[in-house]
């Protein structure tokens, strides 16, 4: 696979989000999540499962210092009822870059747009393909450009059929 579709180096995440000498960049610094992401910002996606009612995973950060921050992880049924505890979980703002740290090998970038309930967002699509048990699979992340954090639409499919969606709905600070 492709580490960098062949395309003005320009619309590409900078080479410098490289985490590692192997992964493909990521898409977004440590730096600029953290920008991204202050105090008391929530991140709303909507989780979509073939053959399963939707669901909602909200992301909250809070306690956000220079190097780290508390990520509370929300579930919620298609009523808007919370399903179980919230997790909060205390990570480092370069764990949140390492999310998008792929192998170079299996991972293709392009520029990419895409909607999403949350508008019309222009950034770029990480194809990663892998293979697990004998089975190809492909995860599609849309990260938009303006947006540091989590992509902003994910796709995976396991054998050329998309098992789980997620989608952003919306994003803003309390």
């Amino acid at each position: 696979l492709v580490a960098l579709a062949a395309c003005a180096t320009s619309v590409l995440p900078p080479d410098a989000n490289r985490m590692l000498t192997a992964p493909a960049p990521t898409p977004f610094s440590a730096d600029e999540i953290r920008a991204a992401c202050p105090d008391g910002t929530w991140i709303r996606f909507r989780i979509e499962v073939p053959g399963a009612p939707d669901t909602y995973l909200v992301f909250r950060f809070l306690n956000g210092g220079p190097d780290e921050v508390t990520v509370v992880s929300s579930l919620f049924d298609a009523d808007d009822t919370l399903t179980g505890e919230p997790a909060a979980k205390r990570q480092k703002w370069t764990d949140l870059q390492a999310h998008a740290s792929f192998p170079s090998g299996q991972t293709r970038i392009d520029p990419a747009s895409f909607d999403t309930p949350a508008g019309r967002l222009d950034g770029w699509l990480y194809t990663v393909r892998e293979t697990r048990d004998g089975k190809t699979l492909l995860t599609r992340y849309s990260f938009a450009r303006t947006l540091p954090g989590p992509p902003a639409l994910l796709e995976e499919y396991t054998g050329g059929t998309l098992t789980r969606k997620m989608t952003l709905v919306g994003r803003g600070t309390v």
